[in-house]
């Protein structure tokens, strides 16, 4: 008997490969179904890879809102430039206006606070939403982002 192991190149190699499934099934869904609400979809999404697939409710998660994120953003222009972008800061491109938009978590945790933007409805996210708010500003009540200075 042949053991065959599995590494971090090949665990990548399968959820890219499940997420282009998931893909595929969002667009048959909203083919047949019409717009659906995104929990729906999700939720539509996570139990279909989990009934095929053996995957824990944290990857099949991931592995849904990927191909949503994906479905819901293929015709923009705009990208995230992952060369570019760090743990902290997120690059942005826009080849259309040929300027690169640079976000800090800070920034990022300002959005995340206001209502106009709401999060992917995934059941993490509603365990999360009954948690403790962080701190907006963690250094100091005075802190700004590069785009307020």
């Amino acid at each position: 008997m042949t053991t065959t192991l599995m590494t971090p190149a090949t665990v990548t190699d399968i959820q890219e490969g499940l997420q282009i499934r998931a893909l595929q099934f969002i667009k048959q869904t909203m083919e047949a179904r019409g717009v659906l609400p995104r929990r729906q979809l999700i939720q539509a999404t996570l139990e279909h890879l989990q009934d095929h697939h053996t995957l824990s409710d944290g990857t099949a998660e991931k592995i849904a809102c990927k191909a949503l994120c994906e479905w819901e953003s293929i015709e923009f222009n705009q990208y995230v430039d992952l060369n570019e972008s760090t743990a902290y800061c997120i690059a942005v491109k826009d080849p259309k206006l040929g300027v690169t938009r640079f976000f800090s978590m800070l920034d990022i945790r300002n959005m995340l606070a206001t209502a106009k933007l709401i999060t992917l409805p995934t059941p993490s996210v509603v365990k999360a939403k009954a948690a403790p708010s962080l701190p907006m500003w963690p250094r100091g009540q005075g802190e700004q982002s590069l785009y307020n200075q």
